[in-house]
């Protein structure tokens, strides 16, 4: 994602972000994309053991009034069943030493609602409060809060998190090994003009076609790259700039693979910056079946860099227990104002719309198509049915935008046809 302004902040409850005995390596866990279908399909069991210091779970919610919200049916525990928040913090039983946050916020999200909050010191009073009743409830270790656009909002952010540590905002700088540098898993892509002219600067005017990992186009896996590799794509590394970048066809995508990430390591250690964090785990080629390097290749390189070699991590296979019963309802109507969906960790301009779900309500009298994946509602085209083991949730779309059935995905009013007001 091409983020205007990314603001990070690691916040843990009782201890420092700072590993004493080595790098920060955080990991994205992205709620969603447990709704993928084949491959791309990725559970708290595909967590890889021993490679990340902290995971960071992707995403929760908080309301106008500054309330604490999961954001999807199944990440609180149930009556029934286990949901993803325990799964996620389980994996503490076999690595004592991993931190679990929570991540508020997110592209999708926007910064309304955060906005609000900042410039009322009663709502961030309420904000703070409720963060962390929920994130001992949940039994988490602190927060990861990811506000994102406009530009010109660090006074109101800083006014929002200084109880949290006022000592830090205090000072006049950030030590340089609190600073953790983000590496994406994914690609982003663009459609050339010229298939002939694939140099860094080639001129594209649209983003590049759909992926696996983003029915609207404009980024890719990297376990997906691999795959365009093995089907005739050309990769060139530029080394001055230090990235990678693969042609097939008319579609370009600039990348990090294992030989740029292992340079970048290097640069980091070498700034004395603090660790890496990357977007998201389900980018990498998490089962090590389409890039043929193993599992997590690019975490792996991350890995090996900053804390030694690290090969054939131990992937956890135990899975959260869903219940196939009507499941938790969030109750809660979300205010948003930004508009795209598909999340990656840096997201891009280039990608119009995206995968990411949004405000949820389980709602009783809709039925689902297909046992899982996402439709249209049948009375209005800003709302949508997701399906998940036959249950429907009615979800609504970001304003100004509108539910596309071609792509799966909210997208913008200018492409909504004449009878979706």
């Amino acid at each position: 994602m091409n983020r205007t302004t990314l603001i990070l902040f690691f916040i843990i409850l009782s201890n420092t972000i700072t590993v004493i005995h080595g790098y920060v390596r955080g990991c994205y866990y992205t709620n969603w994309a447990q709704y993928r279908d084949g491959e791309g399909k990725f559970l708290p069991g595909n967590i890889p053991n021993g490679l990340c210091t902290h995971i960071l779970y992707a995403f929760a919610k908080v309301d106008e009034l500054g309330d604490s919200k999961p954001f999807e049916w199944n990440d609180e525990d149930t009556e029934w069943s286990k949901g993803m928040y325990s799964a996620v913090t389980k994996l503490r039983e076999t690595n004592p030493g991993l931190k679990v946050l929570l991540s508020y916020g997110g592209y999708n999200f926007g910064s309304v609602i955060f906005t609000g909050i900042a410039k009322s010191a009663q709502k961030t009073e309420r904000f703070i409060k409720s963060a962390i009743a929920f994130l001992r409830k949940n039994n988490f270790d602190g927060f990861d809060l990811d506000w994102e656009y406009p530009v010109g909002v660090a006074e109101e952010h800083a006014k929002l998190v200084e109880e949290f540590a006022a000592d830090y905002w205090a000072s006049k700088g950030m030590p340089k090994e609190k600073i953790i540098i983000g590496i994406p898993m994914y690609a982003q892509g663009w459609t050339l003009d010229n298939p002939s002219e694939t140099a860094i600067g080639a001129a594209a005017s649209r983003p590049s076609s759909a992926s696996k990992t983003n029915p609207a186009g404009g980024t890719a896996s990297y376990w997906e790259i691999c795959k365009y590799l093995k089907e005739g794509g050309k990769e060139t590394v530029h080394q001055e700039g230090v990235g990678a970048y693969m042609v097939k066809g008319d579609q370009w995508y600039g990348y990090d693979n294992e030989e740029t990430i292992r340079i970048k390591m290097k640069w980091l250690k070498e700034k004395g910056y603090g660790g890496a964090f990357i977007w998201a785990l389900d980018f990498d080629d998490f089962t090590g079946k389409s890039c043929g390097k193993g599992p997590y290749p690019l975490l792996n390189a991350i890995s090996s860099e900053l804390e030694g070699e690290s090969e054939n991590p131990e992937i956890t296979t135990e899975e959260p227990s869903i219940t196939e019963t009507e499941a938790y309802d969030t109750d809660e109507t979300e205010e948003t104002s930004e508009t795209e969906a598909y999340d990656t960790d840096e997201t891009e301009e280039t990608s119009e719309t995206e995968e990411t779900t949004y405000d949820t309500d389980v709602t009783e009298g809709q039925e689902c198509p297909e046992p899982d994946g996402l439709f249209p509602h049948p009375t209005d085209c800003h709302l949508f049915i997701q399906c998940s083991n036959n249950n429907a949730y009615v979800k609504q779309c970001p304003a100004t935008t509108f539910f596309n059935e071609a792509i799966k995905a909210c997208d913008h009013m200018t492409n909504a046809p004449d009878t979706c007001q």
